[in-house]
């Protein structure tokens, strides 16, 4: 666990290491030091609050694109796993193939910078991009807890005939 923040459970301490994918020569230093077989990178800004500049947004891409020159640079590394966001492409939008992007915010934007990095990246090993929808659970509860508000203020109804279709995940099913 590599992170600029320590671990919510102190007994998970012991796996982290305090780091910024934006400074190369510290994850570039950290994975020699590690010598992993696998890579999974997870660490993004994933908000939709910013509207003004991608540039808000740059560890999306300019992390993953330290990260995916640090990974080249890490002969141990087997396979790289790339969580990016299934908002690379308009919600309700269906996507032609895993390429035809048509983001509607700037951090789908900023994660499409990043799938198109890796597409071009020089990786001695398998990688795969994985597009999530929103997960929750034990350690990240805002977004349950800002559901059960709404639901006890009455501001949420379902209309018509057909079911709701949620893109929400619970991280202990994910």
């Amino acid at each position: 666990n590599y992170d600029l923040r320590p671990p919510l459970i102190s007994e998970h301490n012991s796996c982290w290491q305090k780091g910024n994918i934006l400074d190369f020569d510290q994850i570039a230093t950290a994975l020699k030091d590690f010598r992993p077989t696998h890579v999974v990178h997870l660490a993004a800004r994933t908000d939709l609050n910013e509207t003004q500049s991608i540039d808000r947004y740059a560890v999306n891409f300019e992390g993953a694109d330290i990260v995916l020159r640090a990974v080249e640079q890490t002969p141990s590394a087997q396979r790289v796993i790339v969580a990016s966001t299934m908002l690379i492409s308009e919600l309700g939008r269906i996507p032609k193939s895993d390429e035809d992007y048509s983001p509607a915010t700037l951090y789908g934007e900023s994660k499409m910078r990043m799938e198109q990095l890796i597409r071009r990246s020089k990786l001695r090993c398998p990688w795969t991009l994985i597009r999530p929808t929103t997960i929750w659970g034990p350690w990240h509860m805002r977004l349950r807890n800002e559901f059960f508000r709404i639901l006890r203020k009455g501001y949420y109804f379902h209309y018509g005939r057909q079911p709701c279709m949620r893109s929400y995940g619970y991280v202990g099913n994910a």
